[in-house]
């Protein structure tokens, strides 16, 4: 119930107004509907907890969730789920939403354009490679082993410290 709460206190906060107030204006419905999206998608509770904290009924809850949930402001609804970290559970055509996953998308495309910028560079060491001798290549295969061997000791090295400081 502490998420409950913060979450109560959040909304009580941005409307400046008590969500257990009986009355059915705009601004109070509209901030209980906030309530109970953020408690359904932050928490398992059911309707009828949910709604019990602010004494309403379970089928108000699912009223508000079904219908008032739309005429809360698009920016209100955005900074609640930012400020509880999950706007993946914005309204999928809402801006936010999209501007989201647009800046997820990009990050991906440039984590695979970075990807696709080394294939030239390991198809020249690839091609180079064909070029050499067979003993070229045998003096390329000892070098890489030669680092592998030195970098086994390094490794050797830093476990027998490791071992030294907690023996």
């Amino acid at each position: 119930m502490e998420i409950l709460q913060e979450i109560y206190d959040y909304v009580n906060k941005v409307y400046d107004l008590k969500l257990e107030t009986k009355t059915r204006k705009r601004e109070y419905a509209e901030a209980r509907a906030l309530f109970y999206f953020l408690a359904r998608k932050l928490t398992k509770t059911n309707y009828q907890k949910i709604g019990g904290f602010v004494n309403r009924d379970h089928t108000t809850v699912i009223h508000a969730l079904n219908n008032t949930i739309h005429y809360v402001e698009e920016s209100v609804l955005t900074d609640a789920v930012k400020h509880f970290n999950c706007i993946e559970d914005l309204p999928k055509d809402s801006y936010a939403y999209l501007e989201h996953t647009c800046n997820i998308l990009k990050s991906k495309l440039a984590k695979k354009e970075m990807v696709l910028g080394l294939f030239p560079k390991l198809e020249t060491i690839y091609d180079d490679f064909m070029v050499l001798t067979s003993e070229q290549k045998e003096k390329v295969e000892q070098m890489k082993n030669l680092q592998f061997d030195v970098i086994q000791k390094k490794l050797n090295t830093v476990e027998e410290i490791i071992e030294q400081v907690n023996g």
